[in-house]
């Protein structure tokens, strides 16, 4: 089976996450905005972390010469 480059990021990132909210739903007790901000601010980095990881920039970057 054969996925789009796509689908594999959005599943790698999806892989990121759950582990955020599984420790969260069976860990924390807090649900108010304070206690929801955490996992959703882990979710953001992990999925910045992988999204950074599995891409590439669209073109190289210039050497900086003086």
């Amino acid at each position: 089976m054969i996925l789009p480059a796509w689908i594999r990021l959005a599943l790698y990132n999806l892989i990121a996450c759950i582990p955020v909210w599984t420790e969260f739903f069976t860990n924390k007790i807090d649900y108010s905005l304070r206690g929801l901000m955490m996992p959703i601010l882990g979710s953001i980095m992990s999925m910045a972390t992988v999204t950074l990881a599995r891409t590439r920039a669209d073109q190289p970057e210039a050497p900086n010469v003086q």
